[in-house]
């Protein structure tokens, strides 16, 4: 099979300062340890609240875990999908067609267009 076709192959680049690239990395890998290590704190502050809704430190509240309106609807649907099924309903709905308003008001567009920061694997 051939390989498919860079599609980006022709635009603009820069040199990176091998330094700067190596400290990103480093805080990169820093902040998922501190994020997975609050998380795991996070879970044994809940664990601990049990039942309750709220929890205390010094006689003031500095955590809440309460229900809130929405709910794992996929979940839901992937778990019970015999039961589900008869609560489908069919729906339309508008939607702004992003593709003809980029070919009719590029200039515009163009103020709006979003950019995605992603390092190469």
């Amino acid at each position: 099979m051939a390989p498919v076709p860079d599609k980006w192959a022709d635009e603009p680049v820069v040199d990176l300062d091998p330094n700067l690239k190596a400290q990103y990395d480093f805080c990169i890998a820093e902040a998922k340890k501190w994020t997975d290590q609050a998380n795991k704190l996070k879970d044994q502050i809940i664990g601990q609240m049990g039942t309750a809704t709220a929890a205390l430190v010094g006689g003031q509240k500095v955590a809440t875990y309460r229900p809130t309106s929405g709910y794992a609807e996929a979940s839901l649907r992937r778990d019970y999908p015999e039961l589900t099924q008869h609560f489908m309903r069919d729906q339309i709905r508008s939607v702004f067609d992003m593709d003809l308003f980029v070919k009719m008001h590029p200039d515009i567009a163009s103020k709006y267009q979003t950019f995605q920061f992603r390092l190469s694997e």
